[in-house]
């Protein structure tokens, strides 16, 4: 390909692969994009993107913001929310790893609404969670300001 810079120019150097020309370290081959990828995939020129990640995050922001959190306060420990989740053992449906199944089995947020747990015992599963309104969700887990006299 031409005009994409290859190997060293000058001072700055750049990444290998064929058709990149973003610059690298000098400690490495690639930039960090595919740096990343043979990291994660070990082949560096891979260039994929699953089709899930792109259209339906777009589609539907809001179900998407609040499935992500939902699997990060029960998986991830460095998660604020994890010792309150996870740490209790509350888990979610393995079939919701996968943004599909979660907006097949709970449905796209209304405006307003978060999503609730009906059983706070029990993990995420599609018989006991529904989407709830903030202020009613407040009220429920006692988490209404309380006004000050």
């Amino acid at each position: 390909m031409q005009g994409i810079p290859r190997g060293r120019i000058g001072r700055r150097i750049f990444c290998r692969i064929s058709g990149c020309g973003r610059p690298r370290s000098p400690h490495s081959a690639f930039c960090g994009t595919h740096h990343g990828r043979l990291y994660k995939y070990r082949d560096p020129d891979i260039c994929f993107r699953p089709v899930e990640r792109l259209g339906l995050r777009k589609a539907h922001p809001g179900a998407y913001s609040s499935w992500l959190r939902m699997k990060n306060r029960c998986t991830n420990l460095f998660a604020k929310e994890f010792r309150c989740y996870g740490a209790k053992g509350i888990t979610f449906d393995p079939r919701w790893e996968r943004f599909s199944a979660f907006l097949e089995d709970v449905g796209d947020r209304p405006a307003g609404c978060c999503l609730h747990r009906l059983d706070g015992k029990r993990g995420y599963t599609r018989d006991n969670v529904a989407w709830m309104d903030r202020a009613q969700h407040a009220r429920l887990h006692g988490l209404e300001k309380r006004k000050v006299a």
